[in-house]
């Protein structure tokens, strides 16, 4: 929204060589545009005092060091920059490094780092605390790494306060010398990406929330975080420092516990000086899930905002279908245009895509044209066999299910990836039970394309069942070899002939075991065409067809 500044200017007087002189000036109005409304984590406006996020504000290639990222809140005279640092921490863009599509900075653990020099941020009273926001991925290390900040400002332990991430806690102080303390999670941690927020209330407690769920709690009576209780300084003394991202602020003991300093990558970093209410912690966390593809703990269903406060995913509504959720969407206030997305669980298996690239970094993908416009999915959790048939479809659908929430018009249809090959269809359904009443889409290439997925709806994926038509004509009586267990005079079916057979094997309690042996490729020294084999080495049945060694799959289109 736009707005609209008017600057008056009135009557003044003043005085030249003892003679009063009077100037009028007429009322003049200037009327002019200041802008757009300030855009926030959230929409969340009110005491940001740093933003800093790595698809935005760096202006390097991948792979390249950055020395100067740019501080978004709007309020900062300096940014993050490499200002007395032993070096700089890396632009990521690519593969594993990236989170959700999205770029990185990557800190390498031992003494990597940024800082505001002389800008610093103070809280006071008035503001009743502060919040720190985090997107991060640590990278596994030792447990000794106790203290890897991404975040600290002053004299690590008495006056100051930092937060650490590690792949095995996470850690927090405030000026412990004044009423604060020191505290850090019991969760054991992870290396997946998650969505971090340290939580300081002046005078009561301070939390460590990780994807919104509470981890660790601890109680203070610090009651501000000014100047007399932070031992700041422009540049990295023994101690005393800056506001400084990816180490330890002072010098002093920089190698302690395995270093002071993150090991891993950060997508974001966003500091409010002020106590945040549920609803402003809510959209500043969801606008972090649906760009980083991370989940919100569920544990007590969480609700997703829209920075308008539009309830973007229900939990209420979802019911079962509440693991891996993930989507795509726009949301100008926020600054948020994520074109592609997959969660970054462990057992996130579909990629959304605004276009059939499902490759490229979120910036490079087809735009969503209009502005609070949100498809997200989350599925029931089960595991992705293909078990359940469909009568009159001949598939068996995927036992995980996904269910639909969309807000808005603008994206009418989507592209999926799945990482399981086996699929054949997707399915669509308005209710959780599918039937051949359903839509079935069928795949096309690698993946499922131009997807009109609706509010409420469900979709899976199947799986045909294989079989060829018989052959047309007079089938010719059989001359056969039988090779059987059954009692020919004991009225066991014994199989007397098969039309077009040669060969029969029947028994009921034995096997056929065919040629077994290592590594047919090396075994064999001349194989010939339809041979068959078990390979003991990969445990699979190969055919060689003439020209190499296949693996005999089920595979039906």
């Amino acid at each position: 929204m736009k707005e609209l500044t008017i600057i008056s200017l009135y009557k003044k007087t003043i005085k030249f060589n003892q003679k009063k002189n009077s100037i009028i000036l007429l009322p003049l109005f200037l009327i002019f545009w200041t802008g757009y409304s300030q855009v926030a984590p959230g929409g969340v406006t009110t005491q940001l005092t740093i933003w800093l996020k790595a698809n935005d504000g760096i202006a390097v290639a991948d792979g390249v060091i950055v020395n100067n990222w740019v501080d978004k809140s709007g309020v900062r005279v300096n940014n993050a920059t490499n200002g007395g640092e032993l070096s700089s921490p890396v632009y990521r863009t690519t593969g594993t490094k990236r989170i959700n599509f999205n770029p990185t900075v990557e800190f390498d653990g031992i003494n990597n780092g940024l800082n505001f020099g002389n800008d610093y941020v103070f809280t006071l009273a008035a503001q009743a605390g502060l919040n720190l926001f985090v997107v991060a991925k640590p990278d596994i290390t030792s447990a000794a790494k106790t203290a890897p900040f991404v975040f600290d400002f002053g004299f690590y332990g008495d006056r100051g306060y930092g937060f650490a991430i590690g792949s095995h806690r996470s850690y927090g102080y405030t000026s412990i010398g004044n009423g604060g303390s020191e505290f850090f999670t019991t969760w054991a941690g992870t290396s997946e990406p998650n969505v971090y927020n340290y939580d300081v209330n002046f005078g009561t407690n301070k939390n460590i929330i990780i994807n919104n769920l509470v981890r660790a709690t601890s109680t203070i009576s610090l009651v501000e975080l000014d100047a007399s209780r932070i031992d700041e300084n422009s540049s990295h003394q023994v101690t005393s420092g800056p506001i400084t991202i990816g180490r330890q602020s002072k010098s002093g003991n920089l190698t302690f516990s395995n270093n002071r300093a993150f090991d891993g990558l950060l997508g974001e970093i966003i500091h409010y000086s002020k106590n945040l209410s549920a609803t402003e912690t809510l959209k500043i966390n969801s606008y972090l899930a649906i760009k980083y593809g991370i989940t919100l703990d569920q544990t007590s269903p969480n609700n997703y905002l829209a920075t308008n406060g539009t309830v973007i995913w229900d939990a209420t509504i979802a019911g079962a279908y509440n693991k891996n959720i993930f989507g795509i969407g726009r949301d100008d206030l926020t600054a948020l245009h994520q074109q592609i997305s997959k969660s970054v669980n462990a057992d996130g298996i579909i990629t959304l895509s605004t276009d059939t690239n499902f490759t490229a970094n979120n910036a490079s993908h087809t735009a969503i044209t209009n502005d609070l416009n949100y498809l997200l999915v989350a599925d029931n959790g089960l595991n992705t066999q293909f078990d359940t048939y469909i009568s009159g479809f001949a598939v068996y659908h995927m036992n995980r299910i996904w269910k639909v929430q969309k807000t808005g018009s603008a994206i009418a249809s989507v592209n999926i990836k799945l990482d399981n090959t086996e699929a054949d269809y997707l399915l669509l359904s308005t209710d959780a039970v599918f039937d051949n009443s359903d839509t079935k889409i069928p795949i096309t290439t690698d993946a499922f394309l131009n997807i009109p997925l609706e509010n409420n709806m469900y979709f899976t994926f199947g799986n045909s069942i294989c079989y060829e038509n018989g052959s047309t004509g007079t089938p010719v009586s059989g001359q056969n070899m039988i090779i059987s267990t059954f009692d020919a005079t004991a009225s066991q079916s014994w199989i007397r002939s098969v039309d077009n057979g040669m060969l029969i094997l029947g028994s009921k309690t034995k096997g056929f075991v065919i040629t077994r042996m290592e590594s047919p490729e090396t075994t064999i020294i001349s194989p010939v065409e339809g041979m068959l084999v078990f390979d003991t080495d990969d445990q699979v049945m190969k055919l060689y067809n003439g020209t190499s060694w296949v693996v005999l799959e089920q595979r039906c289109h």
